[in-house]
């Protein structure tokens, strides 16, 4: 409904954000094709537009929507967008770039790359642990849901080596 008003206003930043959030409803479904073609259109418009500032989430968003439909080589150079995006926004919070490193550390590991993955589960298990306030102070967790995902996946891969 949104989305058919902001297109008919000709507001593509709120279409934009829209179609987003209707491709993050689809994916929670898994309705892959939905997601992915409502993400790919929103990144287009966000592509367009003069303020940028979305990018990063909305191509992160994207790649996750092909990474989680099983198309981890299609998401690989996503995920590398992505990076180079949130790493030269200024304004990125370090919540945000451990959250980007998560999504990449997922993408390398889905890839089959056991070293590679290693090493980003590494990298995100530090970003993560930076973080023990935010989620506490914040989110009122007592324990670090990143660290602990970090960790179990390690142990998963040590596992497996």
């Amino acid at each position: 409904m949104a989305a058919g008003v902001f297109r008919t206003l000709n507001d593509p930043p709120r279409l934009a954000h829209a179609l987003s959030r209707r491709a993050q409803i689809a994916r929670d479904v898994k309705d892959w094709p939905l997601a992915l073609r409502l993400q790919e259109e929103a990144v287009s418009l966000i592509r367009e537009l003069e303020d940028r500032s979305a990018l990063p989430n909305a191509v992160r968003h994207l790649a996750d929507i092909l990474q989680d439909s099983g198309q981890p080589q299609a998401a690989a150079p996503l995920y590398a967008e992505m990076m180079a995006l949130y790493r030269a926004a200024p304004d990125t919070s370090p919540l945000e770039m451990a959250n980007a490193a998560r999504s990449l550390a997922c993408n390398v590991e889905a890839l089959g790359d056991r070293a590679g993955a290693v090493a980003r589960w590494q990298d995100v298990r530090r970003q993560y642990d930076a973080l023990d306030e935010v989620f506490r102070d914040s989110y009122g967790l007592a324990e670090n849901p990143g660290v602990i995902e970090a960790d179990r996946r390690l142990a998963a891969l040590a596992a497996g080596a």
